[in-house]
């Protein structure tokens, strides 16, 4: 059962608190642990694309920490 995602206080977070949640929810808290901010709609729509052609979660939360 997907939960809604909550920003931690402290501002840390684990690979854990990712993996459960599902397509848009999941980039749209990865969005907002790493990038601090709601994805773009060009960026949702870019890592929506690559999450449903079957690119890792863990893929997309490495680009977020680069990009």
């Amino acid at each position: 059962m997907e939960t809604n995602f909550q920003i931690k206080a402290n501002g840390s977070y684990h690979i854990d608190d990712f993996m459960h949640l599902h397509d848009k929810a999941f980039l749209n808290a990865a969005y907002l642990a790493i990038v601090q901010r709601s994805p773009d709609p060009a960026g949702a729509d870019y890592y929506l694309q690559r999450i449903r052609s079957g690119v890792s979660r863990e893929n997309i939360l490495a680009q977020l920490l680069k990009s």
